[in-house]
């Protein structure tokens, strides 16, 4: 079970796209793709750039039931290295 100083990440075949008014998470292992605003973002922003503890309980459960987040007690080792896309698979 999660507790407020559980960290969290997005799990490795899920992507967060940001636009220009709202985000979306892409869920490769299912193809869903799930929009989110401003505020999951800057939630999501907080945890993925230092793995901080998590703030907002209600919207990680959600996230954690659609299976798009791992969470581990302690840091996440490592930093995340941004995907790379040819050209011809550019996500718009």
């Amino acid at each position: 079970m999660a507790t407020m100083s559980s960290y969290i990440r997005l799990r490795e075949k899920c992507l967060r796209v940001d636009g220009a008014f709202r985000s979306a998470i892409y869920d490769l292992y299912s193809g869903r793709v799930y929009s989110i605003n401003r505020s999951a973002k800057q939630i999501l922003e907080g945890t993925e750039k230092s793995n901080g503890p998590m703030r907002n309980g209600r919207f990680i459960r959600e996230l954690k039931e659609l299976n798009l987040i791992e969470i581990s007690e302690k840091p996440f080792g490592g930093k995340v290295t941004p995907q790379k896309t040819s050209p011809e698979k550019r996500i718009l």
